[in-house]
C-alpha cells in the first residue's frame, strides 16, 4: 500500500550521507494520528480507536537513520521511538565488506537446486555491511525492481567510505 523504504540524502557540505525514513512516512502517520484524534473527540472513544491512535502515534515518533560521516570516518545509526532511541557507531576502518545481496523470499540460498521461478516469488535486494568484529548491519531490504536506486545508494556509500562494494 505505502512504500516507506529508507531514502538517501546528502548534507550541503557533501561530507555526510544520510539514509533515513522518507518524509512521506511522517506525513502519512501525522494524518492518521490527527484523523483518529478528531474522531475520538467528535464521536467518542472506544478501545479499538484509542489502541489504533496510540499505535499511530508511536509510529509517528519512530526514528531510523544511518549517517556516513566522511570527516570523522564513522557510521552513526539511530533507531528508536520518540526520545528513546539507541545510537551505535562504527568506524569506516572496521568495515570488512559491503555487499549487495539478492534473494528470493521463501527460498534457501544454500539449496538452489530447484531453479524454477514462479511469478509469485518476489526477488529482493539487500545492502549489508559486515564489520571485522563479526557484526553486520542491513541498511535496506527492498524489491528487485528498485535496483537502480539501490545501486545509487551503494555508489554513494562506496564513495564516502572508500571501501569496495561486492555486487
Amino acid at each position: 500500500m505505502f512504500d516507506f523504504d529508507v531514502v538517501l540524502s546528502k548534507k550541503s557540505d557533501l561530507e555526510k550521507t544520510i539514509i533515513r525514513l522518507p518524509r512521506s512516512f511522517y506525513i502519512v502517520f501525522s494524518l492518521i494520528t490527527v484523523i483518529l484524534f478528531l474522531s475520538i473527540v467528535l464521536y467518542g472513544a472506544s478501545i479499538f480507536s484509542i489502541s489504533i491512535f496510540i499505535l499511530s502515534f508511536i509510529s509517528l515518533t519512530y526514528r531510523e537513520s544511518w549517517v556516513f560521516d566522511k570527516n570523522s570516518g564513522l557510521i552513526i545509526s539511530k533507531v528508536g521511538i520518540g526520545f528513546i532511541y539507541k545510537t551505535k557507531t562504527q568506524k569506516f576502518e572496521n568495515i570488512e565488506l559491503i555487499e549487495l545481496v539478492e534473494f528470493t523470499k521463501g527460498k534457501n540460498p544454500t539449496n538452489m537446486t530447484n531453479s524454477k521461478s514462479s511469478i509469485f516469488e518476489k526477488k529482493y535486494l539487500s545492502i549489508k555491511i559486515h564489520f571485522t568484529n563479526g557484526k553486520d548491519i542491513t541498511l535496506i531490504t527492498t524489491t528487485a525492481r528498485k535496483k537502480d536506486y539501490i545501486t545509487l545508494m551503494l555508489d554513494e556509500i562506496e564513495s564516502i567510505t572508500q571501501k569496495k562494494v561486492e555486487r
